[in-house]
């Protein structure tokens, strides 16, 4: 089952990628400043695939953070994600994902990779 469910989940977002691709932060200095340029959809688009990467990633690890980060999520992307896109730009000399992994955790606290389950 775990298998299944893995290949579902790879699926799913190489469907979401490829659906609504992001524009790429893998260059040296992707700030605020560059991610503010974006329209709201880019933007929304971007803050949505980052937090649903983060959301898969720490669930492998914590199944209880994992959910924390989820309803924390749900509940921005309820909104549009103003409060992610804002304090982005209150930091906007910063990787917009560095903001983003520090909101979280500041609302579900310290991530800790080691945790098992």
């Amino acid at each position: 089952m775990n298998s299944i469910k893995m290949t579902l989940c790879a699926i799913t977002l190489v469907s979401v990628l490829a659906v609504h691709p992001q524009k790429s932060d893998a260059s040296d200095g992707f700030t605020g400043v560059e991610f503010l340029k974006w329209s709201v959809g880019e933007q929304r688009s971007f803050v949505n695939n980052s937090l649903t990467m983060a959301i898969y990633v720490v669930s492998q690890s914590d199944k209880a953070y994992g959910e924390c980060v989820t309803n924390w999520y749900n509940a921005q992307k309820a909104a549009g994600f103003p409060d992610v896109r804002n304090t982005v730009a209150k930091h906007d000399n910063r990787n917009p994902q560095l903001v983003m992994l520090a909101m979280v955790a500041r609302e579900c606290g310290p991530i800790d990779f080691s945790a098992k389950g």
